[in-house]
């Protein structure tokens, strides 16, 4: 859905890029508003006004 274009995480203190660490999965944060809410609350970080697209890579998932 999102292509190639440049993804960042979203997460505090990462510093993944889709340019920096080509190999790294990006997983898109929810357009949803009540799921994306949970996750800007999960990572302490206040939800942005507008629908812009974040991502979180995948060294914040448990890959069982």
């Amino acid at each position: 859905m999102y292509g190639k274009q440049n993804k960042w995480c979203f997460m505090p203190k990462c510093s993944s890029t889709s340019v920096s660490t080509p190999n790294k999965t990006f997983i898109s944060v929810p357009m949803n508003n009540e799921k994306r809410k949970k996750w800007f609350k999960a990572v302490r970080r206040d939800m942005p006004q507008s629908k812009s697209v974040f991502f979180c890579c995948e060294d914040h998932f448990n890959n069982q």
